[in-house]
């Protein structure tokens, strides 16, 4: 199952997410404002959008469930 996953530490502005099927991010609200347009355009439909605590603002997660002391939210992109 290990090879069905890919960990990279690249710049988050500059790195290609067009194959990703999952991103997971744990970011603060404006870097996960500032990555949205490209996630938007680059990430196939069915990818998935995995965000620990913060939100996308006004677009909103599919689903949201707390874990513990905090949030996670789900985006699949259409």
């Amino acid at each position: 199952m290990t090879d069905r996953v890919k960990f990279l530490q690249q710049d988050m502005y500059e790195t290609d997410v067009r194959k990703a099927t999952v991103v997971l991010l744990y970011l603060y609200p404006d870097a996960n404002l500032r990555l949205l347009p490209r996630l938007r355009s680059e990430l196939r439909p069915g990818a998935r959008i995995v965000s620990n605590l913060h939100d996308f603002g006004t677009w909103f997660p599919r689903t949201t469930i707390r874990v513990h002391k905090t949030f996670l939210h789900l985006w699949v992109m259409a």
